[in-house]
């Protein structure tokens, strides 16, 4: 082999070892920065899955304290039918006992004027009565509704709240 053979035997082999080392480096610089972001994707994606599990309970917690309220609503409101439904009976049986009395005083009556006075009499007061148990009713209404909404409402309240926290 010739010395110009030679030099260039060794010139392609340092030019193929300077090739290889410079791919290798190339190589190895590619595989770092694919390493490093695959390693920023699963950072990014982890975060994400960790928000999305903080809002899906926080989206369930919400639930809950809705369903628990408007579960509370209810039972104060069934409660509160029965007690009105209690005394519309109450008054209905009274005002049927007032009614049999008088009944029964009118078969006693002797004249026209005096019956005229029992009937009157007897209508003045069921008049006056009914008005009493009517305002009674509706205050007793008025209260109920109140009570039944204000679990509703306290929820409503904290719901806004809780929402203007998040907004910030």
């Amino acid at each position: 082999m010739t010395s110009t053979s030679k030099n260039f035997v060794e010139a392609a082999e340092s030019a193929t070892a300077n090739a290889t080392a410079m791919m290798t480096t190339q190589a190895e610089q590619a595989l770092f920065t694919a390493k490093a972001t695959f390693e920023q994707i699963a950072l990014k994606t982890r975060e994400s899955m960790e928000k999305s599990l903080t809002m899906l309970v926080s989206a369930t917690e919400m639930t809950r304290g809705n369903v628990d309220a408007l579960v509370e609503s209810s039972r104060i409101a069934t409660s509160n039918l029965q007690a009105l439904a209690q005394e519309a009976s109450h008054y209905s049986k009274q005002r049927m006992q007032r009614a049999a009395a008088a009944a029964q005083a009118l078969t006693q009556v002797k004249t026209v004027p005096e019956l005229m006075k029992l009937q009157s009499d007897y209508t003045l007061n069921e008049f006056t009565l009914a008005i009493a148990e009517m305002s009674k009713l509706s205050q007793m209404t008025l209260q109920n509704i109140t009570a039944a909404f204000e679990p509703l409402q306290k929820r409503a309240s904290s719901v806004f709240q809780n929402a203007q926290i998040i907004k910030k």
